[in-house]
């Protein structure tokens, strides 16, 4: 049920393996290119007319050098205050940016959950080194133009004698994944939804995001949030699935609220509850993250919910969200 994220597809792995129904392991092919950034920091060299020279704002092309080493520098000073590796090339700056472009732009082997990225890389004759991408979106980002993002971190690297016993850290640390269980009725049954994140990635379009789903009854499926339908569109269609359950969230709620920015900013993931703003503005209290005196928490999420929930049909709200007829 795993899907993988377009941009590994693009890296043309020379083979994709399936290790279970929730993590694959790539051999990828060839390397990405260094970033020049890494080449000019190692030099010391300050004249960064070859850096991105079609851009035409230079001093945000300077300001992102900058803050590109400063996260080099720090994240090498974090890795010698709590080692994790027995290198002594690591004491250096040039090995650990040896080490850092192995792992983003050479890796021997790849594994995803669809979640997050771990990184093999076996360089005779070191030890084969395991580190941990808890943000693929930053993995990806390596070597583009102006990126500042993270490096590797201390506490995500590991050393192994193969490349198999590597893997069997790699299966248990990506066994790890975050999930959402969203109440779900039928009748007087009730039932739970789980859903857990199995890729995301952008397109010029927006983002997309794919869920694998399970409700109490029948096969698992896959809910896609794309920019023509977003999650609050998702849950209310998956109705479909679930052999007459019901979503019972905010979505589903008669008292949930969209603004067209809250929308638009939020994929359709979040709102406001009607219920609640109107408790805060007789009870006088500010808004939220406007005033610093006690205020009700108003905005909300598709996928929260909580025991005043009071089901509807997203064609029988006032103003329906859902425009298009396949609804």
């Amino acid at each position: 049920m795993l899907t993988l994220d377009p941009r590994l597809v693009a890296l043309r792995p020379q083979r994709v393996t399936p290790l279970g129904e929730w993590l694959a392991r790539l051999e990828p092919g060839a390397p990405r290119p260094a970033p020049v950034e890494l080449e000019l920091i190692l030099r010391g060299d300050e004249d960064l007319s070859r850096l991105h020279p079609e851009a035409k704002r230079r001093e945000a092309v300077r300001y992102n050098f900058e803050r590109l080493r400063e996260r080099l520098l720090a994240s090498h000073a974090r890795y010698l205050a709590a080692p994790s590796l027995e290198d002594d090339a690591l004491q250096t700056l040039a090995g650990w940016v040896e080490l850092v472009v192995a792992h983003h732009c050479a890796p021997t082997r790849l594994y995803t959950n669809g979640q997050a990225l771990a990184s093999a890389v076996a360089r005779d004759p070191r030890p084969v080194t395991v580190a941990l991408h808890p943000r693929p979106d930053d993995w990806h980002a390596f070597g583009s133009p102006y990126y500042t993002g993270m490096f590797l971190e201390t506490d995500t690297l590991a050393a192994f004698a193969t490349l198999e016993a590597a893997e069997v850290y790699v299966r248990g640390a990506l066994s790890r994944r975050t999930s959402l269980a969203l109440p779900l009725r039928r009748g007087d049954a009730l039932g739970t939804l789980h859903l857990w994140p199995i890729g995301r990635w952008p397109t010029d379009d927006g983002v997309i995001e794919r869920y694998a789903a399970r409700g109490p009854e029948g096969p698992g499926f896959v809910i896609e949030r794309t920019p023509d339908v977003d999650l609050y569109t998702a849950l209310h269609r998956v109705a479909a699935r679930l052999d007459g359950f019901t979503v019972r969230t905010c979505a589903t709620c008669s008292q949930f609220r969209f603004t067209g920015m809250s929308r638009g900013m939020s994929g359709g993931r979040s709102g406001y509850c009607e219920r609640r703003r109107s408790a805060a503005r007789a009870l006088e209290l500010p808004r939220a993250g406007v005033e610093t005196r006690p205020s009700l928490r108003v905005v909300v999420g598709v996928t929260d919910s909580c025991d005043g929930h009071d089901f509807i049909e997203d064609h029988a709200r006032p103003l329906p969200y859902i425009h298009d007829a396949s609804r």
